[in-house]
């Protein structure tokens, strides 16, 4: 064999089939090896190197798989047995790549390696990059539902689902930053939107109103979560130079050139998150409720 810093990963069959789990295309592999290539092994029974008679690259066993040679660039293989690859395998991987906070999880390079797949394969799942970020995102959405305790009223089901929307995407900052202003148009979507949809129609809005302020919450908390999305994915040192901005620059200003800013420079500094939070719903119950009370009225002229 010739000297060589390259090395081909072969998967096995029980025929004695092979072809490389993620180094090439298989129909390249099929064209330029015969699929029947003999194997000699080391000396050694337990050596999984193995040289190709006539092939002047090394290589190396990684499994035995008895699935078609077709089909093998989509296994997922994981205790011990091989498990067919699926859209939903492929975006459990990408929000476990997001839950990291990586950048790139989307794409076919990282979730290949997360999966053990050829990178090729996530493509046949899916058309394209957008494709699969809104898919990702409709999984955080139906991961917030999933937060949310049961035998809530109307108002702490909006009110909980707000926060959960907000906290998971947070904690997928690169997904839940790019999807924060799309729509996704998937179940999760589709099942926040009943949610949202039926607990303001027990609150005694019209349905003109309920399709206005599921709208209105929709908007305003995804606008939200997506800069607080973004935010977590800022590095580190610019994250803590912008959050300390209040006292740093903004204490240097002439009081004289920005007297409104010096005059409560100390109540913006006091602000958080959660304070920023409570007050979007507070605002948003405080128009809900002015509009459930002119209805009354009208209804009782």
């Amino acid at each position: 064999m010739v000297e060589t810093d390259e090395l081909w990963v072969l998967r096995i069959k029980p025929a004695g089939i092979m072809r490389p789990a993620s180094s090439v295309p298989y129909a390249s592999w099929r064209r330029s090896w015969p699929a029947a290539a003999s194997l000699q092994r080391g000396a050694d029974p337990s050596e999984r190197s193995v040289a190709l008679v006539g092939w002047p690259i090394p290589c190396v066993i990684i499994d035995d798989i008895t699935d078609d040679v077709e089909g093998e660039a989509d296994m997922v293989t994981g205790q011990g047995r091989a498990v067919r690859l699926s859209p939903e395998l492929i975006v459990d991987a990408a929000v476990r790549i997001a839950a990291r906070a990586e950048p790139d999880g989307l794409t076919g390079r990282a979730l290949g390696e997360e999966l053990g797949v050829d990178r090729s394969a996530v493509w046949r799942h899916f058309a394209d990059r957008d494709a699969l970020l809104l898919a990702v995102g409709d999984r955080l959405m139906a991961m917030a539902l999933e937060r949310m305790p049961d035998g809530l009223g109307p108002r702490e089901v909006l009110q909980e689902l707000a926060r959960s929307l907000v906290q998971v995407f947070e904690a997928h900052p690169y997904v839940g930053a790019a999807v924060a202003s799309r729509t996704t148009r998937g179940p999760g979507e589709f099942a926040a939107m009943e949610t949202m949809l039926a607990a303001l129609a027990e609150l005694g809005l019209d349905e003109s109103n309920v399709a206005r302020y599921q709208r209105m919450l929709a908007d305003t908390v995804l606008a939200y979560a997506g800069m607080r999305a973004g935010c977590a994915a800022l590095p580190h040192d610019v994250r803590d130079a912008d959050e300390h901005a209040w006292a740093g620059t903004y204490a240097t200003l002439s009081p004289e050139r920005y007297p409104a800013i010096a005059r409560h420079l100390p109540h913006l500094a006091a602000q958080d998150d959660e304070a920023v939070f409570q007050t979007l719903m507070e605002a948003f119950w405080l128009a809900v409720d002015a509009t459930a009370r002119s209805a009354s009225r009208d209804a009782d002229v």
